[in-house]
């Protein structure tokens, strides 16, 4: 028999909702490198306030470290007073404004701010939106309060270790496979088709102990591999007995 599924905007279950990163539209000039950042606050220190850390799935599974300009906040006449930044921002206007779509025409009245900007200041359970189909589990993880996502990955504010070890299960996994997307090999994680549709269990306080107790060993274990990517700790040929285990 036949199974459809359809995507939704909320999950069926009373758990934390899951969010898609921000959209950047910028061609390249809100996202700043380790060295375009201390550049930066070398010339402008009090530029700080607009600096945020920024991180794709590319980022989390390898280890990579890269800011953005976060100015949402901020007017332009404010940003002004930073030629750098402000250059920065022109460009994205100006790509904006070249851009077939109209949607991005009408974002280029606001260039400082993302197209998307889904952040949330609390400490977030992070989800790569593309992970490798030769991985067993997707690797997934805890992020600090003042990180941005990019629309590269999802993230779930305030999700406790309970639910980073249901996420963390063969069972979440085999959902993955049957109800989510794929691009080429690699697995797809949405929020609207995987999430909002898994079916949460509703455990006794003993289930949920064990299951929070299973998730501090993974996060204690992944602990002793310091140094080690995520894509290395995850990758089949390369993962440890332990965190296996």
């Amino acid at each position: 028999r036949r199974v459809l599924f359809r995507s939704r905007k909320k999950s069926f279950f009373d758990v934390p909702p899951m969010f898609v990163g921000v959209m950047p539209c910028d061609d390249g000039n809100l996202i700043l490198s380790v060295e375009e950042r201390e550049e930066i606050l070398q010339k402008y220190p009090t530029a700080k306030k607009f600096i945020k850390p920024f991180m794709s799935g590319e980022d989390f599974l390898k280890i990579k470290i890269r800011y953005c300009l976060w100015l949402k906040d901020f007017s332009l006449d404010k940003i002004k007073k930073f030629p750098e930044i402000y250059e920065r921002v022109e460009k994205v206007r100006i790509f904006r404004e070249n851009s077939r779509s109209e949607e991005h025409k009408k974002l280029a009245k606001k260039p400082h701010k993302f197209a998307r900007s889904n952040f949330v200041e609390e400490k977030k359970i992070f989800i790569p939106m593309l992970s490798s189909g030769n991985r067993k589990y997707i690797p997934i993880g805890f992020i600090e309060k003042n990180v941005v996502v990019s629309n590269l990955g999802s993230f779930i504010p305030n999700g406790d270790k309970f639910l980073f070890g249901i996420l963390s299960s063969k069972v979440l996994m085999a959902w993955l496979k049957k109800c989510g997307s794929r691009f080429k090999s690699d697995y797809r994680f949405s929020a609207t088709l995987v999430y909002n549709t898994f079916p949460f269990p509703t455990p006794t306080e003993t289930q949920r102990e064990k299951i929070t107790a299973t998730a501090e060993k993974i996060l204690s274990v992944r602990e002793k591999y310091f140094g080690w990517t995520l894509a290395t700790l995850y990758n089949e040929k390369t993962m440890p007995e332990d965190l296996r285990q």
